[in-house]
């Protein structure tokens, strides 16, 4: 791995940091983190990182490598979320659970309902993530 991979590594990392810090502020239904940090320690914390980041940033100007352009634009990276989230409601509604057994009927037909609403809002978000929010 080479030094612009391994500082990239390092801002990653970082910004996983940034993530926990937000956890508070998750709406997930199956969060990742459980928030364990008092608003003093978010802030704490977040100096902290915002120093390391200006490390890095002057580290890069030091060495002569040019800050990087982002990988992906946020809207691509919304679109194909979209598409991997209609993928596993293809697998929900299909054989993708039949290796556990045969479902019965009440189930297929919650799952056929939530697949059918989460479809719609799937369509609505993507309309909206390529045109624009009015």
């Amino acid at each position: 791995m080479g030094l612009l991979a391994r500082l990239r590594h390092l801002d990653r990392l970082l910004s996983e940091v940034d993530a926990a810090l937000r956890a508070h502020e998750s709406s997930a239904a199956f969060p990742r983190l459980e928030p364990d940090l008092t608003a003093a320690e978010r802030e704490c914390i977040a100096r902290h990182t915002a120093a390391l980041r200006r490390e890095l940033l002057q580290f890069l100007a030091q060495v002569g490598i040019e800050k990087p352009r982002p990988e992906a634009k946020a809207r691509q990276s919304i679109l194909a979320a979209l598409v991997l989230i209609e993928v596993t409601l293809d697998e929900l509604e299909g054989t993708g659970l039949r290796g556990y057994g045969e479902p019965p009927e009440w189930l297929t037909q919650k799952l056929r309902e939530f697949t059918q609403r989460v479809r719609q809002s799937v369509r609505q978000l993507r309309a909206v993530t390529k045109s624009g929010c009015v």
